[in-house]
């Protein structure tokens, strides 16, 4: 019983393993992007707080 028990908890996560990898792997492209956006982003910050031109 013990063993069946252990064998269905080994499948279960080897699943969830596999499920949080593919989810690593979707967002992996979003996530490299990521640094790029936030410096977009504060580039447009620092430009719209502190013009250089008055």
């Amino acid at each position: 019983m013990e063993r069946k028990l252990a064998i269905a908890a080994r499948k279960a996560l080897a699943q969830r393993a596999t499920q949080a990898l593919f989810l690593c792997a979707s967002l992996s492209p979003a996530l490299a992007s990521l640094p790029y956006l936030m410096e977009y982003i504060w580039t447009y910050m620092i430009t719209v707080w502190h013009p250089t031109s008055k």
